[in-house]
């Protein structure tokens, strides 16, 4: 189905042999939602949208009217969205739009991504370790917090689809969900709020060593970009 659909638009299905995340994958995002929603395993299990999980590609002159024809031709097939979320914006570590579907006579929700062949190389090629580094907690915040400033930049050059901003609050009756995830700017305060926290809210507590790494990473970290 979505095969045809897509190809007659212009655009064609990506990823299709990774359409089914790993048993690791699923493993590590239960856990992931444990600690941070502090609830049971199986409650964890039932909220993940993305086991399995399909990707359409637009150019960027047929993507907007490609989200559209396919909403609309999903709603047509009895399909309603438990979610619509559009992540173009410019400063995003990430572009694309996320949408979870339920499949009525499984009970299984679907993630269907759409994206552009740029944004997909993104998030597949280019930005795939320097996510993997920040999403495990990996190195020190200083970091991660490089890290994840690559890939706004690396994002910042794609090239957005024609017309995106026309998508607005809502698609052929579908809520969307405009989601931003703060620039480095933003993080970096957060970072040192949450050092003096640890620290007891004192400056002089906090190692030198530690601000030193965080200051000079802020300041060299995107060079060589």
């Amino acid at each position: 189905l979505f095969k045809e659909f897509v190809s007659q638009r212009g655009g064609k299905m990506e990823g299709l042999k990774h359409k089914f995340k790993d048993a690791k994958g699923i493993v590590g995002k239960i856990d992931r939602k444990v600690q941070k929603k502090g609830i049971a395993p199986e409650e964890a299990a039932l909220d993940i949208v993305d086991s399995l999980r399909y990707t359409m590609s637009f150019p960027p002159d047929n993507y907007t009217e490609g989200v559209r024809a396919t909403v609309r031709a999903l709603r047509e097939k009895g399909i309603e969205f438990e979610s619509f979320d559009n992540n173009w914006s410019r400063g995003d570590a990430y572009n694309g739009i996320n949408a979870v579907f339920l499949d009525t006579s499984t009970g299984l929700k679907i993630e269907l991504q759409f994206h552009t062949p740029a944004s997909f190389k993104a998030k597949t090629t280019l930005n795939h370790d320097d996510y993997e580094f920040v999403r495990e907690g990996k190195g020190t915040p200083a970091q991660r917090l490089v890290r994840h400033e690559r890939m706004r930049h690396r994002s910042d050059a794609i090239v957005f689809p024609k017309n995106i901003e026309s998508l607005g609050e809502e698609i052929e009756g579908v809520k969307v969900n405009d989601i931003f995830r703060p620039s480095l700017d933003t993080l970096f305060t957060k970072t040192r709020v949450d050092l003096l926290q640890f620290y007891g809210g004192e400056m002089k507590k906090i190692p030198v060593t530690t601000i030193k790494e965080i200051e000079t990473l802020y300041q060299n970290g995107i060079a060589g970009l």
